[in-house]
């Protein structure tokens, strides 16, 4: 499976799944702070001696469904976000081939230079493999950048803060 795609078609695969995960991030970010703010509307309302309480009640109750939609729509949106991380983990297997198809291609090249070298003929064919190895590196670790991301917002978006209707 080595080889499937190029390089330039995984880094922009992992542009375009970057470019999603910040957008629901955005999304998280913006239910999270309206969340926040309808949990502090309520709280408010709660603690103010010169609302009714039958006043109180309605606005309990109307404010508890709106804050299990907030919680709904974080467990919807952690969830659409396992959609991205699957992709990380396509990519970061299609890197691990190529390091390892890479890390191949080196000792064959290698064998080669040794051998070209025992009949006085020039030849480095095994540092452009060892060159490819570091971008390969590198690109597996920005994919480790953005798993941690889509981790890290998953769990932000599946915890908001809990409530209870007393």
């Amino acid at each position: 499976m080595a080889g499937k795609k190029s390089l330039e078609s995984r880094k922009s695969t992992l542009k375009e799944v970057n470019e999603s995960i910040n957008e629901k991030g955005d999304k998280i970010k913006q239910l999270e702070d309206s969340y926040d703010k309808a949990y502090d509307k309520r709280m408010e309302v709660e603690n103010d001696d010169n609302i009714d309480d039958e006043v109180k009640n309605a606005y309990r109750e109307k404010s508890a469904e709106t804050l299990r939609g907030f919680i709904e729509k974080g467990k919807d949106a952690a969830n659409d976000l396992n959609k991205e991380l699957n992709k990380l983990k396509e990519l970061k297997q299609e890197n691990d081939d190529a390091i390892k198809a890479n890390e191949q291609g080196k000792k064959r090249a290698e064998a080669m230079d040794k051998a070209a070298s025992e009949r006085n003929i020039e030849s480095n064919t095994a540092e452009k493999f060892v060159s490819h190895d570091e971008v390969l590196n590198k690109f597996g670790g920005e994919i480790g950048d953005a798993k941690k991301q889509v981790e890290a917002l998953q769990k932000s978006a599946g915890n908001l803060k809990r409530f209870r209707d007393s």
